[in-house]
């Protein structure tokens, strides 16, 4: 038996007959959207079986990349037409897909019911069982893993060291709650295509990534039914999700500024979607999602005003890895009233931080956070106590910068005061301390005393690289162009001479020596960033010049440039340690990642700094699609808008563009002008500069650009 396994587009012959298949099996398979297949075979997802030019099974996938340093693949499904099974055509699907990913994926994940009894089917292919949990359907599932990369363990140890999965919360309206609950709508119309989306919510895979939330309109929606076994059951039902509380003048306020975008209800469904809508903006979701077309159609005007993200259930599989990265970090929540204002703390400000900042779970007395405040306020030289708060003096946080140690920046005291806002506070004040100890050229941080339990306060710290030890959590900042040798030398110099805990250090240096044996370039990029603004030579690490115009690199990662302008940029944004980046494919040929990139700011004659390269970030992510798939995709991230993307494709939507997803932003001191970039680029490579579409460069160029910009 013949057969030939390749991926598929939604162009490909075989892609209706991997739908069909789907459709034929989805009791076992479960509810999936059409809309998601489209998207996952746009992701090169979908890989499928051929036998005599026919489809004879299919295996769907996830990309998984959080936090990894190689994302994971997820398989979704895997089916083989019922007249062609046990003819080993699920075994060639996933072993291609091995063959496939092996060099750029790190494992491969699945779930799979106890009681199909596969489990040999697993093992044989290398997979190793890693614990189960209940299932939808009262099965057990067993989930499986099979590993290609071996991350060296120092090194996962570092980069992962709370390795939970974290659910991201999203509010789902009646009709797709009830969609859910409901039987299947016989025939294949359009009401069963919008019951197969909901109840793809309800699959355990999705169930794992995302917590489904409801709003207290949808009860009150519930008791209008006239039927009092359906209300019984839809209220017992409802249940099963989280409540979403939100305070009643904030949820009015809401339902003002709805009202401005959509117009007054016109009917007790409009009313109905309005409210919960309105409570989900009033109670912080970022998440909505429905299968209203007149609420989708206003969705990026609602965004823009309220922050709340309208999905379909189908954009949420889709893209469920993309909105767990933007969930953590929400800009929108700073912008205008509430925007991040800081002062140095006086001693008249002294009596109202302890019930604000008091550590909560402990018998802390007010006499000792005070005391402890006013040895720092006893030395101004020395000391910096910051307050961070709203434009109202609403107090958000407090930390004291203690800079009398020489080239270490210690943070003694630093507290969160419990708000809506606090995820996005934390990482501002954590990504503040770096570039304040990375400008002024410190190689240690090191943070103590604050609610260490926090989850806020973890994922802020292990964002921004810092590694814990001995209940304190520590940075270590390198400076310099070194290979792996010089970089050991000045680890073990920079142990001596701040008298730095040598367990730290221990790991670092195993890490270098195992990422050295394996010369694994993705290693070092996250060595990199661990110990940023290192740059490692002889890393094998992709090089590119990119130019951006001033008016993106103002708000994407430049405050110097917004600086210079009346309205500035969005310094919100200007904190983010991962953003994105839109550019025409036209122009833009095949970019590898992960890569350094070198950001050069186009001629703009009325901005003085531009034509220049300023800034230097890592290439985290690239993805080609629509100017509508691609805006729906990364909207959260809140920088461009739609009518940018427009102009970008000439106003066509279905135009294909690029989104490339870079972190780690580092804004250069000394901005290299562009007759010096051409210079030196026709001394390492004899070639032209080029301005209007992204270059590669070779390692030596990038040191010899980067040397030049940070004088190291």
């Amino acid at each position: 038996m013949k057969l030939t396994a390749k991926y598929i587009t939604e162009n490909s012959a075989h892609f209706e007959s991997v739908k069909k298949l789907w459709r034929d099996n989805s009791r076992t398979l479960g509810f999936f959207p059409d809309g998601a297949f489209r998207d996952y075979a746009a992701d090169e997802c979908i890989l499928v079986a051929e036998y005599q030019k026919k489809i004879a099974g299919y295996l769907l996938f996830r990309k998984i990349k959080g936090n990894n340093i190689y994302p994971h693949a997820a398989i979704v499904h895997l089916c083989t037409c019922p007249e062609l099974r046990k003819k080993g055509i699920a075994k060639i699907l996933v072993e291609k897909l091995s063959q496939d990913i092996e060099e750029s994926f790190q494992k491969i994940k699945i779930s799979c019911r106890k009681d199909y009894n596969i489990d040999e089917f697993w093992i044989k292919l290398g997979f190793v069982y890693t614990g189960e949990s209940p299932g939808r359907s009262g099965h057990p599932l067993f989930k499986w893993e099979k590993s290609f990369k071996k991350i060296p363990l120092p090194l996962v140890d570092l980069i992962r060291q709370f390795d939970k999965p974290k659910r991201f919360r999203v509010v789902i309206d009646a009709n797709v709650c009830f969609r859910i609950q409901d039987p299947l709508p016989n025939g294949h119309g359009h009401d069963q295509d919008l019951s197969i989306e909901a109840k793809a919510l309800d699959e355990d895979w999705v169930k794992e990534e995302v917590l489904i939330a409801i709003t207290d309109e949808l009860p009150n929606e519930i008791q209008k039914n006239e039927d009092q076994e359906k209300r019984s059951g839809r209220i017992f039902f409802i249940n099963k999700f989280e409540r979403v509380a939100a305070d009643f003048k904030d949820v009015e306020s809401k339902i003002q500024e709805l009202t401005k975008i959509l117009g007054p209800p016109t009917n007790d469904n409009k009313r109905s979607d309005l409210y919960q809508l309105a409570h989900t903006a009033a109670a912080e979701y970022s998440y909505f999602t429905t299968q209203d077309q007149f609420l989708l159609k206003n969705s990026e005007e609602i965004n823009n005003k309220l922050g709340v993200t309208i999905l379909t259930p189908g954009e949420l599989i889709s893209h469920l890895d993309e909105l767990k990265r933007t969930n953590e970090y929400h800009p929108k929540r700073l912008a205008g009233s509430n925007r991040l204002h800081l002062s140095r703390l006086s001693s008249d400000e002294l009596n109202s931080l302890f019930p604000i900042f008091r550590k909560e779970g402990t018998r802390e007395k007010k006499s000792t956070l005070l005391n402890k405040i006013r040895k720092f306020l006893s030395s101004p030289s020395t000391s910096e106590p910051i307050l961070y708060h709203h434009a109202d003096g609403k107090k958000l946080a407090f930390l004291i910068y203690d800079t009398s140690e020489d080239n270490i920046l210690n943070i003694p005291l630093i507290r969160l005061a419990k708000s809506k806002n606090s995820n996005t506070v934390i990482r501002y004040i954590i990504r503040s301390a770096v570039i304040k100890a990375i400008s002024e050229k410190r190689n240690i941080i090191i943070a103590s005393d604050m609610d260490d339990q926090d989850a806020f306060f973890k994922n802020a710290f292990l964002d921004n690289d810092f590694i814990k030890s001995n209940q304190k959590w520590m940075k270590i900042n390198v400076f310099g162009l070194l290979d792996q040798e010089g970089l050991i030398r000045k680890l073990e110099k920079i142990r001596h001479d701040k008298n730095i805990t040598t367990d730290i250090i221990d790991k670092l240096i195993k890490v270098i020596y195992s990422v050295s044996e394996n010369n694994d370039m993705r290693s070092y990029v996250e060595i990199e960033k661990k110990l940023s603004p290192l740059k490692i030579k002889n890393s094998n690490i992709p090089c590119y010049v990119i130019p951006i115009k001033p008016v993106w690199a103002r708000n994407l990662f430049d405050e110097t440039l917004a600086k210079q302008t009346l309205w500035g940029g969005n310094d919100n944004l200007l904190m983010r340690l991962e953003n994105v980046f839109y550019r025409s494919k036209k122009t833009f040929g095949k970019l590898v990642f992960p890569a350094r990139i070198l950001w050069y700011v186009s001629y703009n004659k009325k901005e003085y700094g531009s034509k220049m390269i300023r800034a230097c970030s890592y290439v985290k992510d690239v993805k080609i699609g629509t100017a509508s798939q691609l805006f729906r995709k990364y909207n959260s991230f809140g920088v461009y808008k739609w009518e940018n993307i427009l102009k970008m494709t000439d106003g066509n939507p279905r135009q294909e563009i690029m989104a490339i997803t870079f972190s780690n932003s580092e804004l250069l001191p000394d901005p290299l002008p562009f007759e010096s970039y051409r210079q030196i680029l026709r001394s390492t490579e004899n070639k032209g500069a080029t301005v209007q579409s992204p270059l590669k460069i070779s390692e030596n160029t990038f040191f010899t650009i980067y040397s030049k910009c940070t004088k190291r």
